[in-house]
């Protein structure tokens, strides 16, 4: 706890001295890491109560912690329209709450983010398509580009991000028995992780330097969806028969840090 409370001094510090006007480009970049760094907090909290040892798990959830308070910093000294400002203080004042139950170490707490986490993201998820239609009607990225395939890819991309981390969410919590198995739940998460997956395949055709990436991101999904769907299949039945927790984590880590380079290769295409 004591770490965390060191990251938080971290944040406001790093805050005062941050001089940089955030652009609509990085403003979109910064809601699309909410939408994941909310996934990833509910992931990190479930993981912490059903690792307690884990100390490097409580360090990598006070840095998600720092990180998603520094975002909404950002976002409030953006210059948005009306409506995005509004989601923006919508999003800080339900983030209070979500917040404590994050830090909260008791049982109830974990069983409170599983509910509090689809209101966060529904949220989160809100800011970020508002600003892409903000984007779309400025013509700015993703939208400043003759590539046509790019806005749908890059959507898709940023969707990934988010999802990669609800999955692990959801394979602990069924694995650990946090929350009752929904049979529906996992599989709507993994079926709009292939709608992304098949999406982002579609961009290939952009450009040839992108094309491994793509691969590894598809291939990297392709083998994870295996390991879940023993669990699916079975309804997590007999936990000793399925891949632990801590694989799905590890495999969706590397799944998220190929997509993050993927959507860097994206911006960089656009502005070849």
């Amino acid at each position: 706890m004591k770490k965390i409370l060191n990251y938080t001094f971290f944040l406001f510090f790093s805050i005062a001295f941050s001089q940089n006007k955030v652009t609509i480009s990085q403003a979109l970049n910064i809601a699309s890491k909410q939408s994941m760094l909310c996934e990833r907090l509910a992931k990190e909290k479930i993981f912490k109560v059903t690792n307690p040892n884990n100390l490097n798990t409580e360090q990598k959830l006070g840095v998600s912690l720092i990180q998603f308070e520094q975002n909404i910093a950002l976002l409030k000294e953006t210059e948005l329209s009306e409506n995005i400002t509004t989601n923006i203080v919508t999003l800080e004042m339900l983030w209070i709450g979500y917040r404590k139950n994050i830090l909260n170490n008791d049982k109830s707490s974990s069983i409170k983010i599983m509910e509090f986490n689809n209101v966060m993201l529904y949220h989160c998820n809100n800011l970020f398509e508002s600003l892409l239609n903000f984007s779309k009607k400025n013509k700015s990225y993703p939208y400043n580009t003759s590539i046509k395939e790019l806005p749908n890819a890059y959507k898709a991309s940023n969707n990934l991000k988010y999802l990669s981390q609800k999955v692990s969410l959801y394979y602990n919590a069924y694995y650990s028995k946090i929350i009752p198995y929904d049979p529906l739940k996992l599989t709507q998460i993994t079926q709009e992780i292939d709608n992304s997956i098949t999406t982002i395949l579609k961009s290939k055709k952009i450009s040839n330097s992108l094309n491994k990436k793509i691969e590894n991101v598809n291939l990297e999904w392709d083998s994870l969806k295996v390991s879940i769907k023993k669990a699916t299949d079975d309804k997590f039945t007999n936990v000793l028969k399925y891949p632990k927790p801590e694989y799905v984590l590890a495999q969706t880590t590397k799944l998220l840090k190929d997509d993050d380079l993927l959507i860097r290769l994206y911006k960089e295409t656009s502005e070849n």
